[in-house]
């Protein structure tokens, strides 16, 4: 049986469900080895399907516990589970779903869970091996120093993907 490449794999799976394939500015943040990613690109640019793609080859190279962070728990249900999470992720990778939790384990054992920041103190608890933070711009930068040194424990890798809101801790990044 012939290997198919990652990338064309989750290619596939985008037009089966009708969504735009991965575009070549996506496939060089994709790529690149770098465990620090900052990605400052404008709205509807494909930032979170292309956080999404990441969290899910990382899940499968490495188990451990993953984790996409919105500024409000309410945006990760609408632009994620609600939205295009299970249009990428095939059935038959996926363990068991937690609606309330919003959380994903795969039957390698990984886990992808969703979270808010806007109670930082709600990210205190498991190391997690990988975390993208959507709209990093508009969250409390509390945030990241409280995910930070479970990212280290770790050695995980961490993204921040947002649109530009005016100079602030985004900036910085």
């Amino acid at each position: 049986m012939q290997k198919i490449n990652f990338y064309d794999f989750v290619n596939q799976r985008l037009k089966h469900e009708g969504l735009k394939l991965l575009n070549q500015f996506q496939m060089n943040v994709l790529t690149d080895s770098h465990r620090f990613k900052t990605i400052v690109w404008h709205r509807k640019a494909g930032k979170t399907l292309m956080s999404i793609v990441e969290v899910l080859k990382q899940a499968q190279l490495r188990i451990g516990t993953y984790w996409i962070v919105f500024p409000f728990l309410d945006e990760a249900r609408d632009a994620v589970w609600n939205g295009m999470l299970f249009k990428i992720i095939p059935e038959n990778m996926i363990d068991k779903k937690n609606e309330n939790y919003m959380s994903v384990k795969f039957t390698n054992g990984s886990y992808l869970r969703l979270k808010g920041a806007d109670h930082p103190d709600s990210l205190r608890g498991p190391n997690v091996a990988g975390v993208v933070f959507d709209e990093f711009a508009k969250q409390k930068l509390e945030a990241w120093q409280i995910v930070s040194p479970m990212i280290t424990a770790m050695k995980g890798w961490a993204w921040f993907i947002s649109t530009p809101i005016g100079k602030n801790h985004l900036y910085d990044y």
